[in-house]
């Protein structure tokens, strides 16, 4: 994907480079956000957790053996794993409200799509495309590269030396662009992603005002061949945009329906263990354990007991993420 280094003018392009367009400027900070595994992620919180409790007890800043205090908290984590019943319900309401449908409105929802895919092909020039979503997204990728490359071949011999540079760096811009996407789609499968991620900072945007302004500016001197060629690439810019947002929604309806699963299967077994716990404690007694393994056993407790609140945090931050970055579709297309 082009980081910077395009000579277009600055109303086309934006400034900021692809780095400090994430959230975390870090590759640590990208890592966490976007690239780690989100088992991995959550089991490197759990790990956290679980050293920090032994090293609070073993350093004697926490008292495992009181039995009010500690039970007490226990209770509150058993209290608070309740509560991802009801997490796991909203989720999974959310994820099939999109399912869910009558007749007409499911059948007026694959019309639209149908007539859509069709629009593509038009628009790529073929009469059926491929039936991998991602496969006919690289023909609309490659199409607008072609696109790019028709348009600056159209003027070489033009004696407006302003529009033939214009049009080669243009061209350029969306060659680099197009073509880092077209590898990130040719090597991924649907539901992947590190294709989401090239998709969403796909610069669309800029592309799109460059075409038009480019179009309008030079309206006397481009031929109509060449406005046509401009016109297809705005087009399939567009089609572009709506067939991201499409693929991008189904992958975070993939990700929450993951993660409500998930909270289920790690959640019972969390509840289990922190309620075995807190009959470590007996009245009158004391604890059952050896008061040397008190703070293993309760860092390995409380470890268990953050599992589901880990697990929620490793794909909420992403999931978030991509949410607050998603483009806008609307008459003013932004990158996200």
């Amino acid at each position: 994907m082009r980081q910077a280094g395009t000579e277009l003018p600055s109303e086309d392009v934006p400034d900021d480079e692809y780095e400090f367009r994430l959230p975390a400027e870090s590759s640590l900070g990208r890592w966490v956000v976007f690239d780690a595994d989100r088992l991995v992620l959550a089991s490197l919180v759990v790990a956290g957790v679980f050293v920090w409790f032994v090293g609070l007890a073993r350093a004697g800043v926490i008292v495992v053996t009181n039995e009010d205090s500690s039970v007490l908290l226990l209770s509150v984590f058993v209290a608070g794993n309740f509560t991802l019943i009801s997490i796991v319900i909203t989720i999974n309401q959310l994820v099939l409200s999109r399912e869910f449908g009558k007749p007409h409105t499911l059948r007026e929802r694959n019309e639209g799509i149908k007539q859509f895919r069709r629009d593509l092909e038009s628009m790529v020039g073929v009469r059926v495309g491929p039936s991998d979503p991602l496969e006919l997204l690289r023909v609309v990728v490659q199409t607008i590269d072609d696109r790019a490359t028709a348009v600056e071949e159209a003027v070489d011999h033009t004696d407006d030396r302003a529009l033939r540079r214009e049009l080669a760096q243009f061209a350029r811009s969306v060659d680099e662009e197009t073509e880092s996407v077209d590898a990130a789609l040719a090597e991924s499968q649907m539901g992947d992603f590190d294709v989401l991620v090239a998709m969403l900072f796909y610069r669309s945007a800029w592309q799109l005002n460059a075409t038009r302004r480019l179009r309008n500016q030079y309206a006397a001197t481009l031929s109509d061949e060449t406005v046509r060629a401009l016109d297809d690439i705005e087009e399939l810019l567009r089609g572009f945009n709506i067939a991201r947002q499409y693929i991008q929604t189904l992958y975070m309806q993939k990700e929450l329906a993951e993660l409500s699963r998930l909270l289920l299967y790690v959640g019972v077994p969390s509840l289990a263990v922190t309620s075995a716990a807190m009959l470590v404690y007996t009245v009158g007694q004391g604890v059952t354990v050896a008061a040397g393994a008190m703070p293993v056993l309760y860092g390995a407790v409380g470890a268990v007991a953050f599992a589901p609140i880990a697990l929620l945090l490793s794909y909420v931050i992403r999931v978030s993420t991509i949410v607050s970055r998603m483009p806008l579709l609307s008459p003013f297309v932004t990158d996200g």
